[in-house]
C-alpha cells in the first residue's frame, strides 16, 4: 500500500547516509547501470518512488498517496520523501527507486548520459514556477543585470532549481557564479529562512515556497514564467526506469490512470483539493497552499491529459544546451513515453 509516515521516515533515515556517500561512487563511476533493484518480480505491483515534501508541484503524485488511491487501485507504491532535487536524482540515477515524482530535468539529465529512464507523465509546465527576488533589495522585475553582486538560492546542486536558474541567468548575460553567487540551501524552508535573514536575494521559486514568501512580504515578483514563452515548457512528472516501463506495462499503466485521476480531481473541486493539501503540506501555511493553488489552476499549470509538447520540451532542452547545464540533447521520443495517456 501507498506509504507516507513510519515506513517512509524509517527510509528516509536509513537513506541519509547513503546519499552522501552516492555522490562519491556515482562521480568516480559514471554512475549506477539505470536498473532499479527495487522489484524482482516482474508482476509486482510495488513501485518505490521518491518525491520531495512542500512542494506542489508534485501534489497530484502526493494526493493519491494521502488519499489511498493507488491502494484502492491494488497498487503497493512507497513514498520516499527527500529535502533536495539533487538528492532525489542520485537516488533514481543511481537505480536505487523505482521512479520519481519530482522535476523531468534529472530524466533529461539521465539520458544524456546513457541510463533507461522515461518520463510516463507529466505534471507541470514551467508556468507553475516564478523567479522571486528580496523586497528589502529593491531590485526592479524583470532587470536581470541587476542581480550582478548578488546571492541566488537554489535547494541542490543539479536540482530543477539550480539547472533552470543557470539557464535563465544565462540567457539573459549574467554568468552564473562569476557574475552572482548561487547559494544550495538543502530545501525549501531554508530558502525562505534565507530571505527573512537577508542572506538570498533571489530564488526560482516553487509553489508553496513562493506565496510563502510573498504572503509575509518577504518577496516580490520578477520573472513569471506562467507569463512567457517558457510556459508550455516541461517542470514535473512522473519518471520511471525503462526497465519497469518494458516488463510490467499493466502496473505503469494503473499508475498513471491513478494520477491523472488526480490532476482531474483538482480542477473538479479545488476545495477539497486545498483541504487535502493543508494536511499534506503541513510546513506551509494554509493561506499560503491556498494561494497557490488557486495561482496553479488559474495558469493551468496541471496537466489534464499528462503529455507534454514537443515544442515544449525543444525550447527548454535548448535553454539547457545553449547555458552547458546539459551536455547534449537528448531525444524527446528518448525520454518520453505517451502510451500510457491514451485511453
Amino acid at each position: 500500500m501507498a506509504t507516507r509516515t513510519t515506513r517512509t521516515n524509517k527510509r528516509c533515515i536509513a537513506l541519509a547516509a547513503w546519499l552522501s556517500a552516492f555522490s562519491l561512487v556515482l562521480a568516480a563511476c559514471g554512475g549506477g547501470s539505470g536498473e532499479s533493484d527495487g522489484s524482482a518480480d516482474d508482476e509486482s505491483t510495488a513501485l518505490t518512488v521518491v518525491t520531495l515534501s512542500g512542494q506542489l508541484l508534485y501534489f497530484p503524485f502526493q494526493l493519491a498517496v494521502a488519499n489511498g488511491a493507488y491502494e484502492k487501485a491494488g497498487l503497493d507504491v512507497e513514498e520516499i520523501i527527500v529535502g533536495s532535487g539533487s538528492d532525489a536524482s542520485k537516488l533514481f540515477l543511481g537505480g536505487k527507486v523505482d521512479g520519481t515524482a519530482t522535476a523531468v530535468s534529472h530524466t533529461f539529465l539521465g539520458s544524456t548520459q546513457g541510463r533507461d529512464v522515461k518520463i510516463v507523465q507529466s505534471f507541470t509546465s514551467d508556468a507553475a514556477l516564478e523567479v522571486v527576488t528580496r523586497k528589502k533589495a529593491n531590485i526592479a522585475a524583470g532587470d536581470w543585470s541587476a542581480l550582478k553582486g548578488k546571492t541566488c538560492g537554489a535547494t541542490g546542486p543539479g536540482s530543477d532549481t539550480d539547472l533552470l536558474l543557470r539557464a535563465l541567468l544565462d540567457s539573459n548575460g549574467v554568468r552564473p557564479d562569476k557574475d552572482v553567487t548561487i547559494q544550495y540551501t538543502g530545501g525549501a524552508g531554508a530558502a525562505i529562512a534565507g530571505f527573512q535573514q537577508g542572506t538570498l536575494d533571489c530564488f526560482l521559486a516553487i509553489p508553496g515556497m513562493r506565496a510563502q514568501l510573498l504572503l509575509e512580504d518577504l518577496a516580490v515578483p520578477f520573472f513569471e514564467l506562467s507569463k512567457s514563452e517558457m510556459a508550455d515548457n516541461p517542470s514535473a512528472g512522473l519518471s520511471l526506469q525503462g526497465e519497469i516501463v518494458r516488463d510490467r506495462p499493466d502496473v505503469v499503466r494503473k499508475f498513471v490512470e491513478v494520477t491523472l485521476a488526480q490532476v482531474q480531481s483538482i480542477y473538479d473541486d479545488p476545495e477539497a483539493a486545498k483541504k487535502a493539501a493543508q494536511e499534506i503540506y503541513e510546513g506551509l501555511s494554509p493561506e499560503a497552499i491556498n494561494a497557490d493553488l488557486d495561482f496553479m489552476i488559474e495558469s493551468k499549470a496541471f496537466s489534464l491529459d499528462g503529455l507534454q509538447s514537443e515544442d515544449g520540451f525543444d525550447k527548454k532542452i535548448q535553454l539547457y544546451v545553449d547555458a552547458e547545464v546539459l551536455p547534449s540533447k537528448p531525444k524527446y521520443d528518448d525520454v518520453y513515453v505517451n502510451t500510457f495517456l491514451s485511453n
